[in-house]
């Protein structure tokens, strides 16, 4: 559908598989149709990208069709994934990549690029791109597992995760990857390190954590990042504040700390620790910090965990005005409102923070409608365990009332 003035017109049209005669390269093509009137909508000022009349589209579909066989059509699908994924244009290059039925290719594209959907807190691409694959597939194939272990765990669909850990063991138990691919098992580590926190088990937590550390090159900014976060609230969670700050302040003298969502990680941790640690504040310099830094580098969940833990600060210091304006963008139902929060986590503990505040402004009603709306997206959604906490909130609210 979108068509660059230079390479994959070449790429595929002049193959042993596409038109016989090539008198005209790519972009020798795009300027006669453009210069002509003809059939192209320029997409940018720079006449660098067209977009084909979808009348012309149909015609040459039909043309194609009538002209190839199905094997040849899926070859040029392999020729135009191939140019994308060299070019940098991942969701065009799975696409021809499904279209050309090599469900192998589609695999391993989602396991080289998706570290870097990951370090932009682009979940909603990688949860869509894990869509288009068969379930029976995806339950054979132990890095679209891993992949789908990590939207999971972002969705808060904790017993999903859980059995999704379960199936890569087993997964894996039918070949080497564990012990062949050191990666793979620091990743399977840092979620492990996730579900022994969430279990209670601060001491498995930590040590699965350090392991991931130890396994998990530099450049996975967002697996490394939640590791150490994990470990520091697995660290806390041991009765060691001190030592749970002391190896988030480490890392932050490190040259990773400069990525940008690993540095998210590492201030959302000391804010989380300042806030159990009622260090109001250390919890204030921590908070404009992760403001400034999601705002500077455009990662929305950053922003949202932000303004989720400025508003607890200013409601613990009874600046109940303050505490709404904070956290009324991040409480909306998600995709409701001008912010959308990624992390449904993110959305639940605004919500509870802003229900409280409508309370203790004698807003009771308010308060009420907030835990009703949190209760409703959770039946909506399926969030069972989510459900439960918020019922379990709705029922503290009532004895406040």
């Amino acid at each position: 559908r979108r068509q660059r003035q230079m390479c994959i017109r070449d790429r595929v049209c002049c193959s042993d598989s596409g038109s016989d005669g090539c008198d005209l390269n790519g972009r020798q093509f795009l300027e006669l149709l453009d210069n002509a009137n003809l059939f192209v909508i320029p997409l940018d000022d720079e006449r660098e990208w067209f977009r084909y009349h979808h009348l012309f589209q149909a015609l040459l579909k039909r043309q194609l069709q009538q002209r190839l066989s199905a094997d040849d059509i899926a070859e040029l699908h392999k020729l135009a994934s191939a140019w994308f994924a060299e070019n940098g244009y991942i969701e065009e290059a799975l696409s021809h990549a499904h279209e050309s039925g090599d469900i192998e290719v589609a695999a391993r594209l989602i396991k080289q690029h998706r570290h870097i959907i990951m370090n932009h807190e682009q979940w909603y691409w990688l949860s869509r791109w894990l869509k288009r694959f068969p379930p029976d597939y995806k339950q054979n194939n132990p890095d679209l597992l891993l992949a789908k272990a990590w939207v999971r765990q972002r969705q808060a669909r904790y017993p999903e995760l859980f059995d999704l850990l379960d199936r890569i063991e087993q997964v894996v138990s039918l070949s080497n990857k564990f012990t062949a691919d050191s990666l793979f098992c620091g990743e399977v580590q840092a979620l492990k390190s996730f579900q022994y926190y969430a279990t209670g088990r601060g001491d498995v937590a930590e040590v699965a954590a350090r392991a991931a550390l130890n396994s998990l090159p530099a450049q996975y900014h967002s697996s490394r990042g939640f590791a150490l976060l994990i470990l520091s609230v697995a660290l806390q969670m041991q009765g060691d504040p001190g030592q749970a700050r002391r190896v988030v302040l480490e890392a932050l003298q490190q040259e990773a700390a400069s990525i940008a969502i690993y540095k998210t990680s590492l201030l959302a941790a000391l804010c989380y620790a300042s806030w159990i640690a009622a260090d109001l504040n250390s919890l204030k310099l921590q908070t404009d910090q992760l403001l400034k830094h999601g705002t500077k580098n455009d990662l929305p969940e950053s922003i949202a965990i932000g303004r989720l833990f400025t508003g607890i600060l200013h409601y613990q210091r009874n600046d109940l005005d303050l505490a709404e304006r904070f956290l009324a963008p991040v409480a909306q139902t998600p995709g409701s409102g001008e912010l959308i929060v990624p992390s449904i986590v993110t959305y639940c503990q605004s919500s509870f923070a802003l229900a409280l505040t409508y309370q203790a402004t004698g807003r009771a009603e308010e308060a009420g409608r907030i835990v009703d709306s949190m209760i409703g997206y959770m039946l909506e959604t399926g969030h069972a365990d989510l459900l439960e906490v918020c019922r379990g909130f709705r029922a503290g609210l009532a004895l406040r009332q």
